[in-house]
Parts: structure tokens; sequence; C-alpha cells
């Protein structure tokens, strides 16, 4: 195998498939990128960790087709400290090396044999959806933070519920204290109906390759597995087994207060009782109280001091006092576009709801955490 390729586009291809190659694999093999090429340019870069796969395709000119391994870190340490020249890659079968080399450098590492990387799996075109990137990003954005993180035993946590049915995409995502959930309209009825749990990671890697643009992203469905065409990066995924929480209990139906105010003004004020919320027993906990025409956000640390703050807004409904991790609702503050921000109340025991006022396809619920009269304590919810 030899080609030579801009360095910038050798680059792309080693980094984009090396972030699907996990450092702790025990086996050999999985720390390193499959790199084949063709007789009409095509270059691919390939990783994975068994779970995930991404493969990387650029442009070159293939001198020697052939297929080989490269240890992924240090080839990527190498590639991305190289000058900006054209570069080539050479297999020399010979030494079972492959040479890196541009007008002023090179490099040689040893290899695997390339039969010894894990088949790619094979996806089906036929049961897919395209919508524009610009869609699944800001899809992807508003829901995967809501997800458990890696320290969560259950795995179906750590995903997020993809629903296509028709002509209607919705994600959720859920860590057994806030659920977020956004409903979009695809651009043609499809008649096809998939329900898969899709990891958070998975997701993080195609938000990456995502741009702000009306260009599609194609979405197949196989048996236990998703994938992403993004361009000229395919993602394949596991999906994740297991029961998704049935989300539409937990989205409250009904409201007995409704706030709305400024979402900057918001959050800059819980952005400062932020600081003073530093008790190790109820990290990021502060108290809010809704009243007639404004909502005060108070939080405390024994030994530190209290913080106050004002919120103006309009109001519907009667007086209360809730609870919250403030982090949380900073994180949902942090993905709504709209100017102004509604949150609705039940109980000072019952899940809230926060969206944004011109983002009726999209909820955050958020479950409260119990307060001591005096001493706030958080407990799970």
């Amino acid at each position: 195998m030899k080609f030579m390729c801009s360095k910038k586009s050798l680059e792309t291809g080693v980094m984009t498939a090396s972030k699907a190659i996990s450092p702790r694999s025990p086996l050999p093999i999985l720390g390193h990128v499959l790199i084949t090429s063709d007789k009409e340019g095509n270059i691919k870069f390939t990783g994975t960790d068994l779970e995930l796969w991404i493969e990387s395709t650029v442009s070159g000119e293939v001198l020697r087709e052939g297929s080989i391994t490269a240890p992924a870190k240090v080839m990527s340490e190498i590639v991305t400290q190289l000058a900006e020249q054209d570069t080539v890659v050479e297999f020399k079968e010979e030494g079972q090396i492959i040479e890196i080399r541009n007008p002023s450098s090179k490099y040689s590492l040893h290899t695997f044999p390339y039969e010894d990387f894990p088949l790619l799996p094979q996806m089906d075109e036929k049961n897919c959806v395209e919508l524009p990137q610009k869609v699944l990003k800001n899809m992807i954005k508003n829901v995967t933070f809501a997800a458990a993180t890696a320290e969560e035993t259950r795995p179906v946590l750590r995903g997020v519920l993809f629903i296509v049915k028709n002509d209607t995409l919705i994600m959720v995502s859920t860590d057994g204290r806030r659920l977020a959930k956004i409903e979009r309209k695809l651009e043609e009825n499809l008649e096809i109906e998939e329900k898969v749990i899709i990891s958070s990671r998975t997701f993080d890697e195609v938000e990456r390759l995502l741009k702000e643009t009306d260009d599609k992203v194609k979405i197949g469905f196989s048996e236990g597995q998703v994938f992403f065409i993004v361009d000229k990066t395919l993602i394949i995924s596991r999906l994740i087994e297991g029961q998704f929480p049935n989300y539409e209990q937990v989205i409250p139906k009904a409201f007995q207060i409704n706030f709305k105010t400024d979402k900057e003004q918001l959050t800059r004020s819980l952005r400062r009782a932020l600081i003073m919320a530093q008790e190790k027993d109820s990290p990021k906990l502060v108290k809010v109280t809704v009243g007639k025409d404004k909502m005060i956000i108070t939080s405390n640390t024994q030994d530190l001091g209290k913080a106050y703050e004002e919120v103006d807004g309009v109001v519907e409904g009667e007086p209360l006092t809730i609870a919250f991790n403030g982090k949380y609702v900073m994180d949902v503050l942090s993905v709504l576009s709209s100017k102004e921000v509604i949150v609705e109340f039940i109980h000072p025991t019952s899940p809230a709801l926060i969206r944004g006022s011109e983002e009726s396809n999209y909820i955050y619920v958020i479950m409260p955490v119990k307060i001591r009269e005096e001493s706030p304590v958080g407990v799970e919810a």
C-alpha cells in the first residue's frame, strides 16, 4: 500500500477514526486504525472498540492499493505535528512497518496484519431516515446532556431513546433526576417505525461531525445496530438493550403555577447563587420561591455565607417554595434558544417543567430536592 495526501487530510482521517478507540482495550489490535486505499483515490481510516465504529474517508493519490493497520495514538501524535506538506504513507512489507514521510520528516511504525482487524459490520441502507445536519445537531445538543454519566450502572440511562414514527422523530434522555424530550417533523412520511436506545457517547461523536447546514445526514437501522453517514464519515454503533423508562408518565400534564421570565436574567441570577451552594451533602442546591411577580433564588453554605437573588417575571398561580439542583437548571438554560423561559410548577415535591417560550417541541422535566426548614440537605429524588 502506498498513497500520498495532504497533511490535513491525513490528520482528519486518523483523528476522526481514533475517536472510536478505547485506551483501555485489552486487545492490542483495537489500539490500531485500519487504513485502506483503493484505485479511485479513496483512503479509509477505521477505528473501533467493538461497540462503536468510525470510518473516515479522505481523498488522495493512491500509488498502490492495499490495507494495513497503524497504532492510532502514536500516528495521531505524529501527523498533528507534521509540517503542512503533502505526505506519503507506505507499507514496507519487508520490515512489516508503515512509513510516514514528507520532504522534511520520516517516521516508521510497526504494524499488525490488516486481517487481524475486526470486520466492519454490514449495513442495509433501505431502512433509513434523512434530515438536515443542523436539525439533528440541535436535537442532540438539547437532549444528550440529560443522559446519565458513565458511572451509572443501568445502561439504558446512559443512552438516548430514539423514535422514528412515520413523519416524526423523537429523542428522549433521562438520568432519573431530570428528563429532556425533543420532537421534530420529518420532511416526508417514511412509513417506518423504529424505537431504539442509542448510547449518548455515539451521539457525542456524531455531533462533532455535524455542521449548521441543510446538507443531509443519513441514519439507518439494522439488527442490533444503528449507523450514521455524515459527509464522508460512517459511524456504526451497537444499540443498547433494555427497557427505557416510561417517559410519558414522568412528564406532568397540568400545573398550578406558571412563571415566565427573561432567560438571560434567570441565568445570571442562578449562576451567582450557585457560588454559595457548596454544601458537601447537597452540592449545587438552590431554593426557589415564586411570589406575586418575581422568583427569589437563595442558597447558603454553613461557614461560608448566603446568596439572595430576585428575578422579575410574570406569575400565574399561588406562591410556592421548592428546591433544585441548580446545575441541572443551568444545563437546560444553556441550550434553550428562546429569549424567554417558562417554568411550571405543581407542588414542592412534584416535578417542574422548563421550556423556551418559542420552543413548543422541547420540554425539560426536573425533579425537586427535599429540603429541611432551616438547613437544606439534598437527597436523591
